[in-house]
């Protein structure tokens, strides 16, 4: 086996010098080109397609908008029935839920057991899901996290926030988000 490795390096030298100094840089040059298309492209690519399917979602939204009587848009009827089919239906709930444990994994924040509950009342014609959830994380992380689940969530309320730092120079806090999600119920 050792003789084996010890050939293997030998031949490994003898192709190395070979090539010489430009032929081992551009050997790296591409090696980094393949990792830099795993990496950074790959990502980008999967960026790219959420953002086409938002972008044909929207299209389609508009398309029927559009496609609405000028008189129906006028109404104030028809405008409040366009403002609650802007609210996701309560069946869509574990995709939200999926995007606010992906924005805590992309921050780095620690989520805890929280407490979740859905509130429907009769008198509204919005579902509330609620979301008590303890975090850890440094300030950046926890502010990041809020700033993503707002942004990814469109449906997401922060309706309060606490922050609690064990000692001064701590650089983790821990805190409490109350989140709401405004839905559109199944029945609606």
């Amino acid at each position: 086996m050792a003789m084996r490795l010890n050939a293997l390096v030998w031949h490994v030298r003898a192709r190395v010098e070979k090539l010489g100094a430009l032929g081992v840089a551009g050997v790296a040059a591409a090696i980094f080109a393949l990792v830099f298309q795993l990496c950074a492209v790959n990502a980008v690519d999967a960026d790219l397609a959420d953002l086409r399917a938002q972008a044909e979602r929207l299209h389609a939204r508009n398309q029927l908008e559009a496609e609405r009587p000028a008189n129906a848009r006028a109404v104030p009827g028809a405008q409040l029935a366009t403002f609650y089919e802007f609210f996701p239906a309560v069946g869509s709930l574990p995709e939200w839920l999926l995007k606010i444990d992906a924005a805590a994994a992309r921050q780095g924040v620690a989520l805890d057991l929280g407490d979740y509950r859905l509130v429907q009342e009769k008198s509204s014609r919005l579902a509330r899901y609620q979301i008590m959830l303890p975090i850890k994380g440094s300030y950046e992380q926890i502010r990041g996290f809020v700033a993503a689940v707002l942004n990814d969530v469109p449906a997401a309320a922060l309706e309060d926030i606490s922050l609690k730092r064990e000692t001064i120079g701590a650089i983790n806090l821990e805190a409490r988000l109350k989140l709401t999600l405004y839905l559109r119920p199944e029945n609606w």
